[in-house]
């Protein structure tokens, strides 16, 4: 190296040395199969020339003409039967099968719930279960869930009953039953594809559901199913007493105006009765009207000895036409005075 302050050579690094004494030669390298090298002169002693190579498994890859076939590793894949399972599982070669995880996609039911779990062969097995038994999944079953333990808990949709009143049902995942509802026995055809609607919120609200509630008068009102439960408790000689037709959920589309909701209790007169009895007094006195018309006519005929007919045209205004018949009537009365 050159002292400090010196004047003596520099060293030079190994990319620098190539750049400055690179050999344009060619290459001396020569094989039997392919003969002398066409590149330039470098640092290698064997043929690269990549040809296909004889494997001692049998198979064929290409690799350099003079590499050693033993240190060439064989990637070609088979399909062979799994031991554990049965079923056919792509191996690559060299490969023990019974080494190998069967990724093949079953379907089996949850333990509780019931409900169909979809995953690989292998995280069945490695949780003792019979997996030559289960079904193979199709496109037409769900999509695979499971690849790897632990088993996640079952999100599946089910349709439950609340439970303390009103017994409307709400839709929750199946890990959520016993926060939303309590220990509640589900059968597996309660299953229902994404998205079947809003999934309700836990813990519980009260039930908003709108219900028909019958009154002792046969007339309906509707209001909250929260505020209908309230009337269950009430006696049936209290005033606001009621019995239920149905505690049905009323569809959507059938909702009733604001205006026909009740919204707290007591509950307010029947409007239904309320229109009735007005109807009822409106023809009331429309009866005593026609009572009294026909009271006072015949209170007309018995003062003037006329006939209906004209008193019907005097009580119509036609006096002119009346004149003379009461004068005749008047006269013969008078005769037979």
């Amino acid at each position: 190296p050159r002292p400090i302050g010196g004047t003596g050579p520099v060293p030079l690094s190994g990319s620098e040395l190539m750049t400055v004494f690179r050999c344009d030669e060619p290459c001396k390298v020569s094989c039997k199969d392919h003969g002398d090298c066409t590149r330039r002169c470098h640092d290698h002693a064997k043929c690269e020339i990549l040809i296909p190579k004889a494997l001692a498994c049998g198979h064929t890859r290409r690799g350099p003409c003079q590499a050693d076939t033993s240190k060439i590793k064989c990637t070609e894949k088979s399909k062979q039967s799994h031991p554990a399972c049965g079923h056919t599982v792509e191996v690559s070669c060299g490969q023990n099968v019974a080494d190998q995880k069967c990724r093949v996609a079953l379907i089996t039911q949850r333990q509780g719930c019931e409900h169909r779990l979809v995953g690989e062969c292998h995280v069945f097995a490695d949780l003792a279960l019979n997996v030559k038994n289960m079904k193979i999944r199709t496109a037409a079953d769900p999509e695979l869930s499971l690849t790897a333990l632990p088993v996640p808990e079952c999100s599946e949709v089910v349709k439950v009953q609340r439970s303390g009143g009103c017994l409307h049902s709400v839709f929750v995942e199946c890990r959520n039953i016993n926060e939303a509802v309590g220990n509640q026995k589900h059968p597996a055809i309660n299953f229902f594809p994404k998205p079947i609607g809003q999934l309700a919120t836990l813990p519980l609200r009260p039930c908003e559901d709108f219900v028909e509630i019958k009154l002792f008068c046969g007339h309906s009102q509707y209001g909250r199913c929260a505020l209908a439960t309230k009337l269950r408790g009430m006696k049936r000689g209290n005033r606001v007493g009621t019995q239920f037709q149905s505690m049905d959920v009323i569809p959507h589309d059938f909702w009733p105006p604001p205006a026909q909701i009740v919204q707290a209790l007591p509950l307010p007169t029947c409007t239904e009765c309320a229109r009735d009895r007005r109807l009822q007094l409106e023809k009331t006195a429309q009866q005593r009207q026609e009572e009294m018309r026909q009271q006072q006519k015949m209170v007309l005929l018995a003062a003037t000895g006329v006939d209906a007919e004209t008193l019907e045209a005097w009580a119509g205004g036609s006096r002119s036409a009346v004149q003379p018949r009461m004068a005749i009537h008047g006269e013969v009365r008078s005769e037979e005075h």
